[in-house]
């Protein structure tokens, strides 16, 4: 199966072990640093506003794809209808802090604390700024082990839990100066590893979305053979939060516009159909050919130094090897119990290698 044993992609929820998710212990989203060189760890956020803009804010203690373990504050506003803004600050570990009595992330001037139940979030990374506080509506998930990847001969792991399934928001938001006050629907998850990641996946598809009284949270992580997969999937409801381990599949059905369909395993249960509009945005990032991983600490940074120079770009990213994020604004129909639910959300596509051809790459432009 390459490199990783077939045991290694089913271990969220390992075969005869009646393993089950459970409520987030606070703990389990605290900081996991490690000195090793291939860890990495962030938490994401994200904020949908009524006017179909978008808010995200990851902070990063360590990035997947540099591996000099500076830490990184990285946020984007998508405003309905135009391109982004997008600020990232990169720093020294000295401003990277965290409280072990209680949740705090902070880097440089920004900063995220749990209070009384709700996440604080001070944003402050010209030219993008905002305070917000994140009121939960579902409680915090571990899905199975919390392992959407473990090798157990080696140690090395891709961990996730979601210690925010669905929020409300409210706060400001300033960009280039201007500020107003905002509410939104909000998400926050937390991953964290010690491998390399284009070594262990082809790339991954997600999603969440909402509706009526509905969230649904799923993924579509694929090994480098395309035969190892990870299908985490939650659903939420009246404060409630029910797992499905039999897995899903997903399938493009797009004519012109893609359009996702995802199912169960088996034809029972829940089924989610959503149409996907313009991406809101596609970069391109450093996911090395396997034989330059160990020498990632100068190959990343020329990569990164190329992108800007007209034509080199691309010559680097097809010698050193590159890999290609986007992100949808998704709006479909979620038939689950019987009823019909209309929903909306955002959908995103992490590919490690433009060379590998699985199925969400047809997820077209």
């Amino acid at each position: 199966m390459g490199r990783y044993p077939p045991e290694a992609y089913q271990q969220l929820f390992p075969p005869g072990q009646g393993v089950r998710g459970r409520p987030l212990l606070l703990e389990e989203n605290a900081d996991h640093y490690r000195a090793e060189p291939h860890f990495f760890e962030w938490w994401y956020f994200d904020v949908a506003f009524p006017d179909g803009g978008w808010l995200v804010a990851i902070f990063h203690s360590a990035l997947f794809n540099m591996g000099d373990h500076r830490p990184t504050l990285d946020l984007r506003y998508y405003p309905p209808g135009g391109p982004p803004t997008v600020a990232i600050g990169r720093f020294s570990r000295q401003a990277y802090r965290t409280d072990p009595s209680h949740f705090r992330i902070h880097i440089g001037d920004s900063w995220v604390i749990e209070k009384e139940g709700a996440y604080h979030l001070h944003l402050s990374q010209p030219p993008l700024e905002a305070e917000l506080t994140f009121f939960p509506r579902l409680p915090g998930w571990r899905v199975g082990t919390g392992h959407l990847f473990a090798d157990l001969s080696s140690g090395q792991f891709f961990d996730w839990v979601v210690p925010v399934p669905h929020a409300r928001v409210k706060g400001w938001l300033r960009v280039d100066g201007t500020s107003r006050q905002v509410t939104g629907m909000g998400y926050h998850d937390h991953n964290w590893g010690n491998l390399y990641l284009p070594s262990a996946f082809q790339g991954w598809l997600w999603g969440r979305v909402w509706g009526n009284k509905w969230t649904v949270i799923f993924g579509d992580l694929v090994a480098p053979d395309g035969r190892g997969r990870v299908t985490p999937l939650l659903i939420g409801c009246h404060n409630q939060v029910w797992e499905m381990r039999q897995g899903f599949w997903l399938r493009d059905e797009g004519d012109g516009a893609p359009h996702l369909i995802l199912e169960m395993a088996g034809g029972t249960g829940p089924t989610l159909s959503l149409s996907l509009a313009r991406p809101m945005e596609s970069v391109r990032f450093a996911a090395l050919r396997p034989w330059l991983v160990p020498m990632r600490r100068w190959a990343e940074p020329l990569f990164y130094l190329s992108q800007p120079v007209p034509g080199l770009g691309r010559v680097a990213g097809a010698l050193l090897g590159d890999g290609d994020y986007r992100r949808w604004p998704a709006r479909g129909t979620l038939r689950i119990a019987g009823k019909s639910v209309t929903v909306q959300g955002v959908v995103e596509r992490m590919a490690f290698s433009a060379e590998d051809r699985w199925w969400v790459h047809s997820l077209r432009d």
